[in-house]
């Protein structure tokens, strides 16, 4: 069953040199980028602030693996954390030599940043198709409180996450099967916690990355990590468990 839709004309609300969908990560860091080369940059995001991941999603680490002999390559991701601790928005990881980033904390770094790099916001607005020139991605249709408008661009920057604008404009994709995908986990904050005890309990029983394979999990590595400390409780659990 298929319901037809009549025909109508969309606004077209903006025109930009580059428009960037999404505002994760990736999306904020490929508008600063392409702003601070000279670029006309827009950023479009659906929800009603920036970070994707590190603020809607609350995922805290930007640089768990960062150890004494980590080399890293730098650049915006690096930039991301160095500013959330300059705004007082990030404090040191227990695990690694990284910061939690805070996720309320980085929706004010997101904007400053943004704003500082002369990129144009535009949020609350779902990206719903693309508008198409022949096989150029001409734009984007949005929809939101203001009902179904047309962004504009010479150049589209597909951050979605999804490859929802590639994907719906043509471009070939693939999707993994639903049983060989990873699922999908949470974050979480605890109250009430003696943080100290806990922490000690830690250093006094530590785990590492070879400790993830438990029960139904078989985790492989390369082995070089094996070493590494993990948050990993899997270990803990089962003495627990086995001792009531």
């Amino acid at each position: 069953m298929t319901v037809v839709e009549p025909a109508r004309a969309v606004e077209v609300v903006h025109r930009v040199p580059v428009l960037v969908v999404g505002g994760g990560p990736s999306g904020l860091a490929a508008a600063i980028a392409a702003a601070r080369a000279g670029a006309g940059v827009s950023l479009l995001e659906r929800f009603g602030c920036f970070g994707g991941n590190l603020t809607v999603v609350g995922v805290e680490g930007l640089a768990w693996y960062r150890h004494e002999a980590t080399v890293e390559a730098g650049g915006i991701g690096r930039e991301f954390e160095e500013r959330a601790k300059a705004m007082g928005a990030a404090s040191p990881d227990s695990q690694s030599l990284s910061w939690e980033i805070d996720s309320e904390g980085f929706k004010v770094v997101a904007d400053r940043l943004v704003e500082e790099a002369g990129v144009h916001p535009l949020l609350h607005r779902m990206f719903a198709a693309p508008v198409m020139n022949g096989d150029a991605v001409a734009g984007v249709i949005v929809e939101s409180k203001a009902g179904r408008e047309a962004i504009l661009a010479d150049r589209v920057i597909d951050c979605t996450g999804d490859a929802d604008v590639a994907h719906r404009a043509g471009a070939p994709t693939r999707k993994t099967p639903v049983e060989e995908m990873q699922a999908a986990s949470v974050m979480f904050h605890l109250s009430g916690v003696d943080k100290q005890a806990f922490l000690a309990g830690i250093r006094a029983d530590p785990a590492t990355y070879a400790d993830w394979s438990a029960g139904e999990w078989a985790v492989s590595t390369s082995g070089k990590e094996d070493d590494l400390f993990s948050p990993s409780y899997a270990s803990r659990s089962r003495r627990r468990y086995a001792t009531g």
